[in-house]
């Protein structure tokens, strides 16, 4: 008997990794991409709204998911061009596919109405926009089976400062807002996101052939080697597909319940995820009950086994 696809709403900032995400999540005969929210981070929202459009082009589904305008997270001049390309997918030459963009709220709410029953949401983007839904359309988050947020730094360096990851920077608030929500909560951090790396030997031997698709994989994905050899001295970190394969194979990650929260006002720790790592495994603190877990967080992959995952679906 085949097993029924996973109904999902992705909320992305495209950004590299993030496209890489959604041609991956669109080729997996276990979800349904039922709508793909368009936010703000790597690029502004219009621009990660245009870039929605060129991966979809590129992309092709059977069934074209429904399209959102999300919001931009406070502050501006604070995007990720250098390493995604000042149009955030490296001036990859593909023209957007011609479909109608809704408001983000709108597009989850015809969503649902498509779904019969609950839905995952996959976060790849500072989580201004998905703070924004959650408040906005109660039904999404009456029938959210789990979200899957790709952000922080668990006991790991950051990669925006010493401490802080991109998209809990970009937004502490909205992330701690998110934390404090008790909804089941399935954290992707830098701990496991770094560790996929994509190098220009493993995209010769993954990525083959004239497609389309692979034309355009090989034109991203070698930008973002050079720009990460240029900024951080390693192959390309694919950080968003990872935390899709965190939904799509959870049992390839090792997970720990941890009571999480982000520190937002610090002038050297904004973003800074503070993880309670004092917690017997998955029980609150006697001397301190309110702090139980509020997400399970992914401190281990299997790595050959994810990147398997993420080629299968790739190319």
């Amino acid at each position: 008997m085949a097993e029924t696809p996973l109904d999902l709403i992705i909320d992305a900032d495209p950004g590299i990794d993030d496209a890489c995400a959604l041609l991956a999540a669109l080729a997996s005969p276990r979800l349904r991409v039922r709508a793909v929210i368009a936010s703000g981070g790597n690029v502004q929202a219009a621009q990660a709204l245009l870039n929605v459009r060129r991966v979809l082009a590129v992309a092709q589904p059977e069934e074209v998911p429904l399209l959102g305008l999300g919001l931009d997270p406070p502050g501006k001049g604070l995007e990720a061009t250098h390493i995604h390309g000042p149009d955030g997918l490296g001036e990859a030459p593909v023209a957007p596919l011609d479909i109608q963009a809704l408001d983000a709220c709108e597009a989850v709410r015809r969503a649902l109405r498509q779904c019969r029953g609950e839905v995952a949401l996959l976060a790849l983007a500072p989580l201004t926009t998905v703070r924004f839904l959650l408040a906005e359309v109660p039904e999404l988050r009456a029938r959210l089976k789990q979200a899957v947020v790709m952000g922080g730094a668990v006991g790991v360096p950051g990669n925006v400062t010493p401490v802080a990851e991109f998209n809990f920077w970009r937004d502490p608030e909205a992330a701690s807002a998110l934390l404090h929500l008790r909804l089941p909560i399935s954290l992707v951090p830098l701990n496991v996101t770094e560790r996929w790396e994509v190098t220009a030997h493993t995209l010769r031997n993954h990525v083959r052939g004239r497609s389309r698709r692979a034309a355009f994989l090989r034109h991203v994905l070698g930008y973002a080697i050079q720009s990460h050899l240029v900024v951080v001295g390693r192959g390309a970190l694919v950080h968003d597909a990872v935390a899709l394969a965190g939904l799509l194979r959870p049992r390839l990650f090792r997970w720990r319940p941890l009571y999480l929260d982000v520190e937002s006002r610090g002038t050297l720790t904004r973003g800074m995820v503070v993880a309670d790592m004092r917690q017997p495994y998955g029980k609150p603190l006697k001397s301190d009950p309110q702090r139980e877990p509020n997400a399970r967080v992914a401190v281990g992959m299997q790595v050959r086994a994810v990147a398997d995952c993420l080629w299968g679906l790739l190319r």
